[in-house]
C-alpha cells in the first residue's frame, strides 16, 4: 500500500484513536476502518492520479514486497503519499457521519456533538490539489512517460461546489 494508518496519527489529518500500534479494541477498530478505506480507494486514486496502465503497475508494486526496489516506482510512490492521504481523509470525512444498515443510513451518535465536515473537507481537498500539482512537476523531473492526471485532482473546490 502507498500509505498506512500512520498518515492519520498527527497533523491536519489526525483521527482520534488512530495509532501506529493498536493497544485497545477501539484503536484496532479505527485502524481497520482506515485500512479499509486505503485499500478500497488506492486503485481509483491511482487511476485518476497517473492514468492507466501506470496506475496498475504502481498499485501492484505497492502491494508486493520486492527484493530489488525500482527507484522510479519508489519516487512516484513517495510523491503520491501526501495527496493520497488527503484523498482518503476527504472520503472518510464525507462518509463518517452516517452508517449504512439494512434499512438505510443511520446518523451516528456519541457523547460529542458533531459538526459539519464541509470546511475541513474543502481544506483537505485543496491541500491535495496543491500536492498533486507538485506531483506533476516531480513526474516530469523523473521523465516518467504516460502520466495522465485527471483535471479533477488539480481543481480547487469550495463549500458551494463552485
Amino acid at each position: 500500500m502507498i500509505i498506512d494508518v500512520t498518515s492519520f496519527t498527527s497533523g491536519a489529518r489526525q483521527i482520534e484513536n488512530a495509532a501506529e500500534t493498536q493497544k485497545s479494541a477501539n484503536q484496532v477498530a479505527v485502524a481497520g476502518r482506515i485500512s479499509g478505506y486505503i485499500d478500497a480507494l488506492q486503485p481509483d486514486f491511482l487511476k485518476h492520479a497517473v492514468g492507466m496502465p501506470l496506475a496498475s503497475q504502481i498499485d501492484e508494486y505497492s502491494r508486493n514486497n520486492h527484493e530489488e526496489p525500482d527507484a522510479t516506482m519508489e519516487a512516484l510512490i513517495a510523491s503520491l503519499k501526501e495527496p493520497f492521504a488527503d484523498f482518503v481523509f476527504f472520503y472518510m470525512l464525507r462518509d463518517m457521519n452516517s452508517q449504512p444498515t439494512i434499512t438505510g443510513l443511520v446518523q451516528l451518535k456519541c457523547a460529542n456533538s458533531y459538526v459539519s465536515p464541509l470546511d475541513k473537507g474543502v481544506q483537505i481537498w485543496n491541500h491535495m490539489v496543491d500536492e498533486m500539482r507538485c506531483f506533476v512537476g516531480d513526474a516530469d523531473a523523473l521523465n516518467v512517460e504516460g502520466v495522465v492526471v485527471d483535471k479533477n485532482l488539480l481543481t480547487y473546490i469550495n463549500q458551494f461546489n463552485l
